[in-house]
């Protein structure tokens, strides 16, 4: 409901566009060995740094998992630097407040019967905020070269 209302860069807008295949090819080759490199860092985080046990790393995968994910729309949703193109308020309110209970809802009893989440350690969401961060700072610097480069 929120990305609706968020608007399209004005030059995307400018004149009429057709869908380009190999663009989109390029996207998904810049992008997606970005977002498995992050997947193995946070798999080698949880397994072998902070040990975790099978329910504190299905709480951690969630975690991390929403975050980077509504960090990687803001940032995909333009071509300019995600701070300087902000996004409609409602996409950004309901993005903070997604990320928020995500950070949350782990410590919640509620969560444990639901969705066999357990609490974290202030190092293990530590490492995944440090994680969701340098994920975030890596996308935009790839965003920037790919854009750099068409």
């Amino acid at each position: 409901m929120a990305i609706a209302t968020d608007r399209v860069d004005r030059q995307q807008v400018q004149r009429p566009r057709r869908w380009d295949i190999r663009s989109i090819q390029r996207f998904m080759i810049f992008f997606g060995p970005v977002s498995s490199l992050f997947d193995f860092v946070t798999f080698g985080f949880l397994l072998f740094v902070v040990h975790v046990t099978t329910s504190q790393f299905r709480t951690a995968w969630f975690v991390v998992s929403l975050i980077t994910q509504l960090a990687t729309m803001l940032i995909v949703r333009t071509t300019m630097a995600a701070w300087k193109d902000m996004p409609s308020r409602l996409l950004l309110w309901s993005t903070a407040v997604i990320t928020l209970i995500a950070l949350v809802l782990p410590y919640y009893p509620m969560a444990a019967r639901v969705f066999d989440f357990t609490p974290l350690s202030a190092s293990s969401m530590g490492g995944l905020i440090m994680i969701s961060v340098a994920y975030v700072a890596t996308l935009e610097l790839v965003k920037r070269f790919y854009f750099h480069q068409q």
